[in-house]
């Protein structure tokens, strides 16, 4: 017996990931206004890919059934990414990079992108 498999959980996830890893790297590259960090945007897409698709994946890894983490997680990683990835420039901006694409990040959490894009998919 064949066990049913929809396609479009899956897609629509993928998507709404790239399409929140684009706001994140746009929001970034624009807080250079702000912030004058002069990160290269070829510095921000890793970063940005790497924040949307691990943070999922080691929440589920973690401990999915304590709520606390879903908050918390997504800042250690943008912080740890901070770290290892924009190496060359003040540990200030590194801080307000990490809080910044924190703080996207739960925004576009908080407004469920990933469900508005499946049910576009399912029109």
């Amino acid at each position: 017996m064949l066990i049913p498999f929809d396609i479009t959980a899956p897609v629509s996830s993928t998507i709404s990931l790239l399409v929140e890893c684009v706001v994140i790297t746009i929001s970034l590259s624009l807080a250079n206004l702000l912030v004058e960090h002069g990160i290269e945007i070829k510095r921000i897409i890793p970063m940005a890919l790497i924040a949307y698709f691990v943070t999922p994946i080691v929440g589920s890894l973690i401990a999915p059934s304590i709520p606390i983490i879903s908050y918390l997680l997504p800042l250690v990683i943008w912080v740890i990414l901070g770290e290892f990835i924009l190496t060359d420039i003040e540990v200030k901006k590194k801080a307000l990079i990490a809080a910044l694409g924190y703080a996207i990040f739960f925004v576009l959490t908080y407004i469920n992108l990933q469900g508005l894009i499946f049910s576009l998919i399912l029109i």
